[in-house]
């Protein structure tokens, strides 16, 4: 990242604040990845959101990666200018709570939000799993995104240039944004430190993996904190407890909470990340072992 855009992370750090869908205190900027493939839609620059939190010399600060759900900003083959939907709309509470003044004065962290728009989306939340050889015969569905597999090399990258803790990197999904966790835990199960998975599900291609003694070992590599909500008539709560089982019997020991009430909506996404009063705690006493 050049000085300026430095400069001018620092500037939306003094900003005391942030409300409705204003991007601040995040920054924009775009990164080369290291390889892209085939792929409708996909461009050569990943863009991405970043917050930078005030840094002390010596001293190395979590990451958290926020993998967003579906908009309608996203669903289309354009932008907007200025348009940054995986930290607005239904997506902010999840983007934004570790930005929040009081959360940062008690855990400070980076945050970086890939944006995976520009991408095919067959079923909309889905896309962060959207196979990068959809057109194989051979193997029609397998593997993850081009995109999310950029978002992990950002991530590598981010992690090389700033002050940041390799074993304090943690990844919160929303909606596809959840099943794309689910994909990042299965590639690199021995790099994040923890995850927050909120009304996702686990992709169809990872079943059996989770299903074989020989395999299901890495899905408790990370603590995950599992929320799902009751009214949910996209991804059914239902799926939330069959994963739920699945992870116990691959050794884990999954932290599953059910919001009553809400759907698989704003109002689900809000009461996830805004009234659940142990979530911050818990995510940042998480290391890596």
């Amino acid at each position: 990242m050049n000085p300026s855009r430095i400069a001018l992370a620092s500037l939306f750090l003094c900003l005391p604040s942030f409300s409705g869908d204003d991007p601040a205190p995040f920054t924009k900027d775009e990164y080369k990845p290291r390889g892209t493939g085939f792929e409708w839609g996909a461009k050569q620059t990943l863009r991405y959101a970043l917050f930078i939190p005030k840094t002390a010399a010596n001293e190395r600060y979590p990451l958290i990666l926020w993998l967003d759900d579906d908009t309608p900003s996203v669903n289309k083959f354009r932008h907007r200018a200025g348009d940054t939907p995986q930290i607005s709309g239904s997506n902010r509470w999840g983007a934004r709570l570790w930005v929040e003044p009081q959360v940062q004065a008690s855990h400070p962290c980076f945050v970086v939000a890939p944006e995976r728009a520009g991408m095919l989306s067959f079923s909309g939340g889905a896309m962060w799993d959207f196979p990068p050889n959809i057109f194989d015969d051979d193997d029609p569905d397998g593997g993850p995104s081009i995109r999310l597999a950029e978002s992990f090399d950002l991530v590598l990258g981010l992690t090389s240039h700033y002050s940041i803790d390799p074993k304090r990197i943690y990844i919160v999904g929303q909606g596809g944004g959840a099943t794309g966790l689910w994909d990042l835990l299965d590639m690199h199960p021995d790099f994040f430190a923890a995850g927050v998975a909120a009304s996702g599900r686990l992709p169809s291609d990872l079943l059996d993996e989770v299903d074989d003694p020989a395999t299901r070992g890495k899905f408790a590599s990370a603590p995950v904190w599992i929320f799902h909500c009751g009214q949910d008539r996209t991804i059914s709560h239902l799926q939330t407890l069959l994963l739920s089982f699945d992870l116990f019997h691959a050794g884990a020991v999954p932290r599953v909470t059910e919001v009553p009430g809400a759907g698989h909506d704003d109002a689900c996404w809000q009461h996830i990340f805004t009234a659940e009063p142990d979530l911050v705690t818990w995510l940042f006493s998480q290391r890596r072992r």
